[in-house]
């Protein structure tokens, strides 16, 4: 097929059921697998750490609407950058926020399914803080250079 690189995206949860806390190391594993193989076959892997799958423990603490999601998201994120960031070289934080968050909170046609326009803005801002603590923390531990 020709293919130069392959993005995918890493579930949360498979990683840390939690949301935080004990690592599921068959879930390290078979993420470390898949990119070894790609590299392998001289495919550059692209990774996605958030596509829409919040571990259940972190909404049933009010999901994207409670900050202390976002310093979750950081663990999530660094522990992603330890285990394979060696191998990765790029990396999003965020897949299509639009989604989750226009229509998780707007229109209530996405999980959490809400209508409420001020609970979209607290989901966002805590997104926002999300991101920001992933790319520092990114920079922190001198990924790729």
């Amino acid at each position: 097929m020709g293919l130069q690189s392959y993005r995918f995206s890493i579930s949360w949860p498979r990683l840390l059921p939690n949301g935080r806390g004990e690592v599921n190391e068959a879930g390290i594993q078979f993420y470390s697998d898949l990119i070894d193989d790609l590299l392998a076959h001289n495919i550059e892997p692209m990774i996605t750490l958030y596509h829409w799958d919040l571990p259940q423990a972190l909404q049933d603490e009010g999901g994207w609407e409670a900050r202390s999601t976002a310093e979750a998201f950081e663990e999530y994120a660094r522990l992603c950058y330890a285990r394979f960031g060696s191998r990765v070289k790029k990396w999003a934080t965020f897949n299509e926020t639009i989604v989750f968050i226009g229509h998780g909170y707007i229109t209530g046609n996405h999980p959490p399914s809400v209508r409420n326009p001020a609970r979209a803005i607290q989901a966002c801002h805590h997104v926002f803080i999300a991101h920001a603590l992933a790319v520092k923390a990114f920079r922190g531990m001198q990924i790729n250079r």
